[in-house]
């Protein structure tokens, strides 16, 4: 039995249970912080039978049943301060610890992701407040040989 996680936001949590299902493509993670700061701050926990991928981020092949929700959290931060450059720093860590020196961040956005920079946590709330940086699809690190960043393997 494996836990992963699937952040979104209130919206689309409702129209998850609603539908009764995750569709075709639907993003998770393997760590709650992923999904809260990829996704959005409802996050689901799924159990899967077996561990689907040895990546950090993983996306369903086929529809999966919410009746292997475990449970949804909703977290509402409110963001006090920011520290624009204590997040590159530790954004450079987790990378330089999870990726083979195949993954760099993007010049254009200095590796928020963004063209215009609005904090972590609260940007999924006001979606239309957000630039995503087109060299880097918004992810803020790019590969070095082209290749999809889901490809790469947590180092």
């Amino acid at each position: 039995m494996h836990l992963m996680y699937h952040g979104t936001t209130a919206k689309n949590a409702n129209a998850i249970l609603r539908d009764g299902n995750f569709h075709t493509g639907t993003h998770f993670a393997h760590h709650m912080e992923d999904a809260l700061n990829m996704g959005g701050d409802y996050v689901f926990s799924v159990r899967f039978d077996e561990k689907p991928t040895e990546y950090w981020e993983w996306r369903c092949p086929e529809p999966i049943p919410t009746s292997r929700v475990r449970v949804v959290v909703a977290l509402n931060p409110s963001l006090v301060w920011h520290n624009i450059d204590c997040e590159r720093a530790v954004n450079r860590a987790i990378l330089a610890e999870r990726y083979d020196d195949g993954v760099e961040f993007c010049g254009d956005c200095d590796g928020t992701g963004q063209l215009e920079y609005y904090p972590p946590l609260m940007r999924w709330r006001d979606t239309e407040k957000v630039t995503p940086c087109e060299k880097c699809g918004g992810y803020g690190v790019y590969t070095i040989d082209g290749s999809d960043i889901y490809e790469h393997k947590i180092g």
